[in-house]
């Protein structure tokens, strides 16, 4: 109850893929923070389309070494 009001919710976390405001990639994650989907979605963006994304844009929500060496060698 992280609210702390009687009420759970369901943590769901969506991550989207857009090019020219369309969306071309989207994926659902359990995951409650955006630092263990980075990784996962970049995957899923190579296995739909057999390339990673020219340009990734991510918030510092995303930051973690693990992405930042992800990003890097990638």
């Amino acid at each position: 109850d992280a609210m702390r009001n009687g009420q759970t919710k369901p943590g769901y976390n969506l991550q989207t893929g857009t090019k020219n405001q369309f969306i071309i990639d989207f994926r659902l994650f359990p995951n409650p923070t955006d630092t263990l989907t980075l990784i996962p979605f970049f995957h899923s963006f190579r296995h739909r389309y057999n390339r990673l994304p020219a340009i990734g844009v991510a918030d510092s929500g995303y930051g973690s070494e693990e992405n930042y060496r992800f990003m890097q060698e990638n």
